[in-house]
């Protein structure tokens, strides 16, 4: 399976981050996950940079790729 990249982005804000995760088993290695991690950095620094505008909305979440080539 290919890669699949995130985009968080806070609505109110505008804050957006990029996350590129490279592994077809990404969501199966329980909490100490590298992806869990690195979704966890991209949550955190986006929660910081909208720091005023934290309660005034929400970060909507898009996945692209994961294709599975036979």
């Amino acid at each position: 399976m290919t890669c699949q990249i995130v985009v968080m982005r806070h609505m109110e804000s505008g804050v957006a981050s990029l996350g590129h995760f490279d592994n077809f088993s990404c969501w199966q290695f329980g909490d100490s996950s590298p992806h869990k991690e690195g979704l966890q950095t991209m949550m955190d620094e986006i929660e910081f940079l909208s720091k005023d505008d934290l309660d005034k909305g929400h970060i909507q979440v898009s996945v692209f790729g994961g294709y599975v080539d036979k």
